[in-house]
């Protein structure tokens, strides 16, 4: 085919970015029979591996007949980019939470997240780090030390708020995502960066899996209900990639 060009991903890149940057919908990028071979590798346009090739068809000029003497108005359709990420403490839903959403340094919007701890909110395709920040609960409030009573330590007076001055309020709890950062679920390196937002281990993907990695594995894939492999089989990432995609 005439026209277009390879385009080769770089970390932080997917799809939908690269489309955007060219002036297309990712749909029209990620659905040309030139990345055949590129969709059955990924399965999604969202996880792509620093190295992949995506072809970038040429735009292509649209004409549209209408009558003169009339206005005729034209809508351009919206980027489909949203982050959405599920907040949980203990298993549990960080429900109804108020949030303040910094995008690359900025501050975007405040927010709740809905009664599963959801959060979904829209982005731009070429935004590159997302920051979420809660406020922590207040500590309790000082009091005095109890005092006894004249007839033993047994009997205590109920202890009294003092009258100094409030604390301080404490720092906001800040997640930060770097946004398409996961490499593909068949990567060792997509594996540690899934169990990292899932809570199993901690620091950033080096796709080198050392014991302690491999118990993360384990643990997953017992609480999920997996065949426990220690492997990065089948079953293991089709669960990665429904738990923490994209």
């Amino acid at each position: 085919m005439s026209g277009g060009k390879h385009h080769t991903v770089r970390q932080g890149e997917s799809v939908e970015s690269i489309a955007f940057t060219a002036g297309h919908f990712w749909e029209t990028v990620w659905k040309h029979p030139d990345n055949a071979a590129l969709r059955e590798l990924r399965r999604s346009p969202h996880v792509l591996l620093p190295g992949d090739v995506v072809f970038v068809p040429p735009l292509e000029q649209k004409e549209i007949e209408r009558p003169t003497g009339k206005q005729h108005p034209f809508h351009r359709k919206g980027v489909p980019s949203r982050l959405k990420v599920r907040f949980l403490i203990d298993d549990k839903p960080r429900a109804s939470a108020a949030y303040a959403l910094f995008i690359d340094g900025k501050f975007e919007k405040d927010g709740q997240t809905d009664g599963d701890g959801l959060l979904d909110e829209p982005v731009s395709p070429l935004a590159s780090r997302a920051e979420v920040h809660f406020t922590a609960d207040p500590p309790p409030e000082p009091t005095e030390p109890a005092d006894f009573d004249d007839q033993g330590p047994d009997i205590v007076q109920a202890p009294r708020p003092t009258a100094k001055d409030p604390p301080a309020e404490p720092p906001p709890i800040i997640y930060t995502f770097d946004l398409r950062h996961l490499d593909p679920t068949s990567e060792i390196s997509g594996l540690q960066g899934r169990l990292r937002h899932l809570g199993y281990i901690v620091g950033p993907p080096d796709g080198s899996l050392d014991p302690r990695g491999e118990e993360a594995l384990r643990a997953f894939q017992t609480e999920q209900g997996l065949e426990v492999s220690g492997a990065l089989d089948q079953a293991t990432q089709a669960k990665l990639r429904e738990l923490a995609d994209g």
